[in-house]
Formats: C-alpha cells, structure tokens, sequence
C-alpha cells in the first residue's frame, strides 16, 4: 500500500546572528515620533518583501506599544525562522504564547521547526500542548494524526487523533475533508495491523463521505477481493470502472468474479484485462483461453499460475477443467477439491458446494468431501442436509468428534433424545474425553434441565480445566438462579485466560443486571472493550452500568453506541432496546422511551416489556389531559 504522506525535506541548517539586526541604526528605522502601531504595519511590509532585518528592528521597536504583543512576538519569530535562527525564532514563539495560550500560529511554528529538525518528541508535544488549550481543534488533531501516522510511526498514537476528530464530529459540525481522511488513515493503519475488516469499515465511511474518491475505490476492490468478499467487490469495482473504464486490475478482478459464478459475461472483462502483463493480466488469459478451450496454453499458464500463487480461487478450476477434459481425473479431483476448500475458507458457500458436488461425480468415497458439504450446509443452516452429511462422513471415515457434533446438531434441532443418544455413544468410546459432558451439558442446558447440565460440565471440569467450560458452567449456574456459583465460575474463567473479554462482559453485566460492584463492573466491561471495542453486546452492558450508577446521560450514549453497532452488524437487539427506554424514562423523556419498547417488542414479544409500553402510554396521555 503507498504512504498517504510524503515526508517532507528538513531544511538546510545555517547559523545567522541576529545582534546586529537590533543595534543597527539603518536610515529606515521609523522614527520615534511616528505612531507605535504604524511601525506593524510597515514592519509586515518589509517582512512581506523578505527583508527580514528591516522586519525585526522595526517589530522591536513595536515592541513599546504594549499592544497586540502575542502577534508582534508572533511576526519576530517567523522573521527568525526565515533567516534559519530556529533558536531565536522558538524564542519569540515561546513569548507570543505566553501573551496569549490560545493563539494558535506560534504553536504551529514551533511544530514546523521541531518537525524540519526532526525533533519528532518536541515537535507532537507543542501541538498536544496546543490541545490542552484549544481541544477543539479539529485541524491540529488531523495534524498530529497525520504526524505520529507518517513521522513518528506511532499508528496507536495516530489512532487517538483521528478517533477524536469522530468523536467531536458526533458533537459538533466538522469538515468532510476532515472526517473523509480521519477515516483514511484509520483504514489504513488497520490495514498495517493486518485487521482487514476494521480496514474495509473506515474505508467504506471514506467514500460515503466522499463518493468521488476513486483511489478508496480502488483500495476497497483490492481489499475486498483479497479477502473474496466478492458481492461487496463487484459494487467498488463496477464504481472504479465507471470513472476508469479501461483499468486492467479492475476488469481482471470482476472478470474473476464471474468466471466463479459460472456467468458467461466474464470473458468480456478477461479479454480486457489479459493485455497486462502483471499477475492479474497473465490469470485473465488464462481464464480466457479455458473458456476458449485452448485447453494447451491454458494449461501452461494454470500449471505455473497455481505453484506460484496457490490462494487464487479461478485457476484451479480452470485446470481442473482442463484436466477433466484431457480425461486426467486424479488431477481433476484434486484440482476442484483445492478450489472447494479454498471457496468454503472465504465463505462462498454455493461455488464451493457445486464443486464439490464435480468432485463427487469424479470420486464419490472420499470422506473429506462429505465432511466439508456437511460444513457448508451448517453453516448456511441447513442442518438436516448437514447431519445426512456428516452420517455419511462417519460409514466411511468413523471419528468420535463426528459423533459429539452430530449429538450437538440434534440438540439444535430440539430432539434432544437423540442428542443425548449420540452423546452417549461418544462417552462410551471415549470416557475421558471432557469435550463429550462439556456438549453434554449445553445439550441439557439448552433442554432447560440445568442441574444435569451443571452435573455433565463440571465433570468435564474434573478432567480439563479451561476458561470455556467454566463460562458456560456460569450461563447453567446463573439461569439456574446460582448468582455466587455464576460468578465464582466467571472469575476462575478471566483466570485462566486473562483475554476471555466474553467472560469479563459477563461478570461486568451480572454485577449491573443485579445492582451490586457497580465501579468494579464497569471496570470489567471496558476490559472487554479493550480487548473487542466494536462489539455491541459490550457496549450495552457498559451503558446499563452506567445505568445502575445513575449516570443517565453517559448511559444513554453508550446504549445507542450499542444500538448502531447492532444495526451495522443487522442483529439489532430487544434487551438493548428496553435499556434505551429504561434510560429515556429516567432522563424524563417519555416519547422516547415508548418508542424503544415499541421497537423491542417489535423484535421479541415480552410480557414484562408489553406492562411497560402500557403503563408508560397511561401516563402520557394523564399528563396531556
């Protein structure tokens, strides 16, 4: 990925006296009579027509004016700095802020000149020192972002300033330009952290801001095809194409995408895209040359385009084709077979199932290629298929794993007889195997039964100990109305994996759910937060503590953090709704609380909700009448 910044040039170091500038007695030196304030305004012409010398005797005497002095030490300092007496220049700098704290220039001087002499340390401290007067700067915020991002290499650093421009920009009115490229930035240094899909969020906030910045355009088709998000890369792709019509990465990618689902319009983008001779440019031509059926030089390309780049999806089913038509089988099989996998690992479910289903027609003994439909049909919940699945899995290639997750699937199904069935057959092939009363126990937990379903995890407990099967003990303990044992449980979980922010959450949320440890609950909670800040379920818990403190405002803010990344991720949620309306009734705004009730009730039908949505409309219209 290109740097967004180029560093700038430090600039050439000359030392320059500056005494002689003052005691010279030069013809042009205003005289006493005139006014003090006119020697400003003369000292800026002569500043304006780079002669600095003239500038600074003639600010100095301004000097006895006493008026304006943060401007004047202002006009000093940058004279200094364009004779290159940095030292002198800060000086003046220094004075000008000291006249006045929020006058912004001489900060942004000092920076510059830090910056040039590459004092990275001094250079972010003046801005940050800035802040501490002027927190509103939006500009000096993106400045330092922008700084610690290209200068410093500090991205953590970097992070903070450009989360802040959001934050204020949730507040108050802020430039696009600013909120565009906070957004940038941040997609790129979560790019740097190899955290793609936070990447693709901030990109995707940069072009909504900004449709026309194509360059994001083209980083999300990158970034997204990468990652074979294809329906998302279609939409980027076919934005970039429009402005860029005949850009041979972005024709190779869509014509790759369609070459996957099988749609015949992918020669068309391939035919364009093979005239590069770049790795997109050499795999559109062979792709275009399969489904020309140049099967020979299509082979050539394929054979060394699948040892040299093994994860692109398209060319191992081009060779399996190929191969399949040269009547090599083996070959075919292990061709489709890799592409199959590769397409289940990026979730495209309905292109792996269909070549797995030609492998089938090739081979059709081969446990592994059941195992992976029966994956795919589960994880599109299509769980009857799934279990047809994975039983033929288990007549060719018997696993007990394959035994506990068929016992597990029947339990999703609520025929938890034959859940328990299959269970048992496990326990009895494997009697120490914990994984076996741990799904045992959620089986019987999900039946409702929590004393079995405490009994068969705590066994597992007594053969491995680990910070998974003591939290799912504490969701038994606690719907089993056991709060101390739950609470006990979660602690032993944080304790042997002190990254568990599931188990954190949990513990933070039971504290405010029942009204006890409250500064110790939110303590928990934004651990969790710290370890996965966009995860809304967190986000809710901390504002329900918040809640439970009597902190209405700051809870209301955190509850609707958790309700737009609810919505973002489409899984909004009743309870997170009903804490909404708890704290609008709270903070007195009765419109609003019923509006949430409405919502969550919209979600999950709930007595207790459907009292409050009542009670609260009775008192409106009491209070109207």
């Amino acid at each position: 990925m290109k740097k967004f910044l180029i560093a700038c040039s430090a600039l050439l170091l000359t030392t320059c006296s500056s005494i002689s500038f003052i005691s010279d007695k030069s013809e042009e030196y205003e005289s006493e009579t005139a006014p003090d304030w006119k020697l400003y305004s003369r000292a800026l012409h002569y500043k304006s027509i780079k002669e600095y010398p003239k500038a600074i005797r003639t600010l100095l005497n301004a000097v006895s004016s006493g008026r304006e002095l943060h401007r004047v030490y202002y006009q000093l300092s940058e004279c200094y700095y364009y004779l290159y007496d940095y030292n002198t220049s800060i000086n003046f700098a220094k004075m000008s802020i000291e006249r006045d704290r929020t006058f912004i220039p001489p900060y942004l001087l000092i920076h510059k000149i830090y910056r040039n002499l590459k004092n990275h340390t001094k250079s972010a401290a003046i801005l940050e020192k800035l802040l501490k007067e002027r927190p509103d700067l939006v500009s000096v915020h993106f400045k330092l972002g922008a700084y610690y991002y290209s200068q410093v290499k500090n991205f953590d650093k970097a992070c903070t300033y450009f989360n802040t421009i959001l934050q204020i920009s949730q507040q108050q009115s802020v430039a696009n330009y600013y909120k565009e490229y906070a957004n940038y930035y941040l997609g790129y240094i979560s790019y740097h952290k190899n955290d793609y899909n936070r990447s693709i969020e901030y990109f995707k906030q940069t072009v909504e801001i900004n449709p026309d910045n194509y360059p994001t355009h083209y980083i999300l088709a990158s970034l997204l095809m990468h990652l074979y998000r294809t329906d998302e890369a279609k939409l980027y792709i076919e934005r970039y194409l429009t402005k860029y019509p005949n850009d041979h990465k972005m024709h190779s990618f869509i014509g790759r995408i369609l070459y996957l689902e099988n749609n015949s319009i992918a020669v068309n983008h391939l035919s364009k895209a093979m005239r590069s001779k770049t790795i997109d440019g050499i795999i559109a031509r062979s792709l275009y040359l399969e489904l020309l059926k140049r099967d020979k030089n299509a082979e050539r390309y394929l054979t060394t385009i699948v040892k040299k780049q093994p994860r692109f999806i398209s060319p191992h089913i081009a060779l399996a084709r190929v191969s399949l038509r040269k009547g090599d089988k083996q070959n075919a099989f292990s061709e489709f077979l890799t592409a199959s996998l590769l397409l289940y690992k990026v979730k495209l479910y309905n292109q792996a199932r269909e070549n797995l289903i030609r492998t089938l027609s090739i081979k059709d003994k081969v446990p592994e290629v059941y195992f992976y439909l029966g994956k795919i049909y589960e994880e599109t919940d299509n769980l009857a298929l799934a279990i047809v699945q994975y039983k033929k899995t288990y007549e060719l290639k018997p696993r007990n794993e394959l035994l506990i997750h068929l016992g597990y699937l029947y339990s999703l199904r609520k025929n938890y007889g034959k859940a328990i069935t299959y269970l048992n057959q496990a326990i009895n092939k494997e009697p120490e195997n914990p994984k076996t009363y741990f799904i045992k126990g959620i089986v019987y937990s999900k039946n409702e039964n929590y004393p079995q379903a405490e009994k068969y995890i705590k066994k597992a407990i007594t053969i491995e100990e680990n910070d998974t099967f003591y939290f799912y003990l504490a969701t038994v303990q606690e719907k089993h109305k056991k709060l101390p044992d739950a609470i006990n449980s979660l602690k032993k979980a944080i304790q042997f994996n002190s990254q568990n922010a599931r188990a954190y959450n949990y513990l933070g949320y039971l504290y405010a759910d029942n009204n006890m440890n409250i500064g110790e609950s939110i303590a928990l909670i934004k651990k969790a937060l710290t370890i996965d800040p966009l995860n809304g379920a967190y986000l809710d818990s901390l504002g329900w503590a918040y809640y439970r403190q009597g902190k209405y405002k700051l809870a209301l803010k955190k509850l609707l953090e958790a309700e737009k990344q609810f919505n973002k991720d489409n899984s909004p949620d009743p309870i997170v709704y009903d804490h909404i309306a708890e704290t609008y009734k709270e903070i007195g705004n009765q419109h609003k609380a019923i509006e949430y009730w409405k919502k969550s009730l919209q979600i999950k039908k709930d007595p207790e909700i459907q009292k409050k949505l009542m009670k609260h409309k009775k008192i409106l219209r009491g209070n109207k009448e």
